[in-house]
C-alpha cells in the first residue's frame, strides 16, 4: 500500500512506514496498522504518505530521505515485559539496543 505524491516530484513531509510481512504472523502488525491508519487519515491532503515497506530493509533509505517526520510501524520484542509500546526520539535512537 502506498499513497503516491499529489504532484510530480513532491515528497510528503511525513512518512508512515510499515515493516513486516503479514504472512509471518505477529511480524505483520506493521502492514495491518498501516491499512487502518491510511483509512483514518485518507484526507491528510498530501502531508502524509503511507507506505508498506515489507521486508525491503536498506532499500527504503531513499524513500525516507528528506522527510520532516518518520513513523515506523513494526513488531519488536519488548525490552521489559510491561512495555506495551516502544517509542523513542531521534536523540535516543543511538541508545536503543541493536538486535541482530
Amino acid at each position: 500500500m502506498t499513497t503516491e505524491p499529489i504532484l510530480c516530484g513532491y515528497t510528503a513531509p511525513i512518512l508512515v512506514l510499515a515493516l513486516g510481512d503479514v504472512r509471518l504472523g505477529d511480524d505483520g502488525v506493521g502492514p495491518v496498522l498501516l491499512t487502518d491508519l491510511a483509512k483514518r487519515y485518507r484526507y491528510a491532503g498530501g502531508f502524509i504518505e503511507f507506505f508498506d515497506g515489507g521486508t525491503q530493509g536498506l532499500e527504503l533509505l531513499s524513500r525516507i530521505a528528506g522527510r520532516q517526520a518518520l513513523v515506523v510501524l513494526d513488531a519488536v520484542a519488548p525490552i521489559r515485559a510491561y512495555d506495551p509500546c516502544l517509542s523513542c526520539s531521534a536523540d535516543a535512537w543511538g541508545e536503543m539496543p541493536l538486535v541482530v
